[in-house]
């Protein structure tokens, strides 16, 4: 797998687990299970998080128009869900403030024009269902879900271009 698409996979799950459900609370308790499964060695996250003031500074700065955040921690990273300029987000950093990722919620109108061309042009008999733009590791990615009478495709657009990288049949 390339470094691109390991940063898609990753986000995905995440996405998944923290972008699909509310930005409360229940998203983060929803995600526990999942989380628990997939990361080694196996900690658990406490949503009574206490967050340090380096990772407070790091997400003020990135989002500085974010609302409703709602913290999460485990021993190696804080995560956070919350609301950036009325879109739903997560991100996670480490314990020292850096950002690992931060997964946006979009529409169509968020996408680049590009990949809006694209899926307009190329799946023009398929609707949106789900969009995502994905900051990781200091690359761009966005994924776009879309659905037709006939099934599902999921699209990811890099720097490198659009890529189907799942297709299901109904």
């Amino acid at each position: 797998m390339t470094h691109t698409t390991n940063i898609l996979a990753a986000a995905f799950l995440f996405s998944t687990a923290f972008c699909s459900s509310s930005l409360a609370q229940q998203s983060i308790a929803s995600a526990k299970p999942s989380f628990k499964n997939n990361i080694e060695p196996q900690t658990a996250i406490s949503t009574t998080a206490i967050v340090n003031s380096k990772t407070q500074a790091s997400f003020a700065a990135l989002f500085p128009n974010a609302t409703n955040p709602v913290w999460a921690t485990n021993d190696e990273f804080h995560f956070v869900t919350f609301s950036h300029n009325g879109r739903k987000a997560s991100a996670s950093f480490t314990t020292k403030g850096k950002m690992n990722y931060c997964i946006i919620d979009c529409s169509i109108l968020h996408l680049p024009a590009a990949f809006s061309k694209i899926i307009q042009k190329e799946f023009a008999g398929y609707s949106l269902i789900k969009a995502t733009e994905i900051k990781a590791y200091g690359t761009m990615a966005y994924q776009a879900i879309l659905e037709n009478n006939t099934g599902y495709k999921t699209l990811k657009f890099t720097e490198d271009g659009v890529e189907e990288i799942q297709q299901v049949i109904k």
